[in-house]
């Protein structure tokens, strides 16, 4: 490996780093409304995600 590509690859994780930080940052952000939670997601409790791609459609 050349000098020129670490520093490549090492801009590469810097950057990638820098957007995990922004994804995390913007997952803190939000409310989460577990209410129900445990139901949902025991054994046999299945997700229906269509109201979900729904509601993102209409914005």
């Amino acid at each position: 490996m050349t000098r020129s590509s670490v520093g490549a690859e090492g801009e590469q994780l810097e950057a990638a780093r820098r957007k995990a930080d922004e994804i995390l940052a913007a997952f803190d952000s939000v409310l989460i409304d577990c209410t129900g939670s445990i139901n949902a997601w025991r054994h046999g409790g299945g997700r229906d995600l269509s109201r979900l791609v729904e509601e993102a459609r209409s914005h």
